[in-house]
């Protein structure tokens, strides 16, 4: 019997609508982030709970995609938000991508 694998959350392709992602002010800027190959935490247009939970916080991530163009993992970079400013993008951005598609090379073979 040949080998089945498991089927599991990293087995789907990104699908913003399964995910339950709503085109409304909350979630444009996580939807066109994670589009464009970064994500990233923006503070809600709406002000409540989550979003002074996530006050002061910054990250940036990129898709780490697998044969099959689904996405098992992301490699992400998250500290103080004062320090993620353009001129840290710059810098992390050309680090991040290069190893994410290294470690997508490593999970094809």
């Amino acid at each position: 019997m040949p080998h089945q694998p498991q089927q599991g959350p990293a087995d789907r392709r990104f699908d913003p609508q399964g995910l339950g992602l709503r085109d409304d002010d909350a979630q444009r800027p996580l939807r066109r982030n994670l589009r464009s190959g970064c994500g990233g935490s923006r503070p809600d247009p709406k002000p409540g709970l989550l979003n002074q939970q996530r006050r002061g916080i910054g990250a940036v991530a990129v898709p780490i995609l697998d044969s099959e163009g689904a996405m098992p993992l992301t490699l992400s970079i998250f500290g103080m938000q004062h320090r993620f400013d353009n001129a840290m993008l710059a810098r992390a951005l050309p680090m991040l991508r290069p190893t994410a598609t290294s470690i997508a090379q490593i999970l094809t073979r």
